[in-house]
């Protein structure tokens, strides 16, 4: 039974108003005899319905749990020691202040050097922070994700950056030709939902990296709150479709 908490959030969900008007107005509709409305009773039942959909998190979950299940977090026993290349992708944006750029990272860039840091302490050898530099070159998303390292105990012996990719495309293809020359272990570090595109990259470039997904969004089970109209829902979806619709545009244009 939803609490009052969930249902005074629900009451803040502009999707919410904007679904009910459209079901009475397909209602009115429907009961009407003759007139403009009636002609538009059925596009008023897809589009209630599509509201409907997109408000709640069910559809956004379920396509999120298909990204994010399609590699799972590897065992890490019989993993030698040192000899890895945990390279991590940033996720973020660049802000421009009055003082001029700077990188923020953002929850996937956070969970993303968090997670990376987690398997260098359980299997060591060098961090590879892949992100793009600021407009005036001042910064860079892995420069900012490679200083949060370094506060989280990873020596700059161990860290190195990657800083001119601006896509997920170049993350992979400006850090081949380290990941070709090293003698060991390539990990792969980035957000579960974003990971079927960047391994799809990694195999059309050839090269063999070890997926080492986080920063998990979607629920496992159903429940009650699926149903109900929330303000996260259209975010999620829209990250979603974002990578569907990256993929499919990396395939046509063959970078995966």
């Amino acid at each position: 039974m939803p609490s009052i908490r969930d249902l005074s959030e629900m009451l803040f969900v502009p999707l919410f108003y904007v679904c009910a008007v459209l079901i009475v107005m397909a209602l009115a509709a429907f009961r009407s005899r003759a007139g403009g409305l009636r002609r538009w009773r059925y596009v008023l039942v897809a589009a209630a319905a599509a509201t409907y959909l997109v408000s709640t998190p069910f559809l956004s979950n379920l396509l999120l749990q298909q990204l994010e299940d399609a590699y799972s977090p590897p065992s890490l026993t019989g993993v030698v020691q040192g000899k890895n290349l945990i390279v991590v992708l940033s996720g973020g944006w660049l802000r421009v202040t009055r003082h001029g750029w700077f990188p923020e990272l953002g929850e996937a860039g956070w969970e993303s050097t968090y997670a990376g840091v987690r398997l260098w302490r359980r299997i060591g050898g060098i961090m590879l922070f892949s992100g793009a530099s600021t407009p005036d070159s001042s910064d860079s998303g892995a420069a900012e994700m490679a200083r949060v390292a370094k506060l989280m105990g990873v020596p700059d012996t161990d860290i190195r950056i990657e800083p001119d990719s601006l896509d997920t495309h170049q993350n992979i293809q400006f850090s081949r030709r380290r990941i070709r020359r090293f003698h060991g272990s390539v990990w792969l570090v980035t957000t579960a939902f974003h990971m079927m595109r960047t391994m799809a990259v990694v195999h059309r470039l050839g090269l063999r990296m070890i997926p080492y997904p986080c920063f998990y969004r979607s629920d496992q089970r159903l429940t009650v709150y699926s149903w109900m109209p929330s303000n996260n829902a259209p975010v999620v979806l829209e990250d979603v479709l974002h990578e569907w619709v990256g993929l499919w545009y990396y395939r046509l244009r063959g970078w995966a």
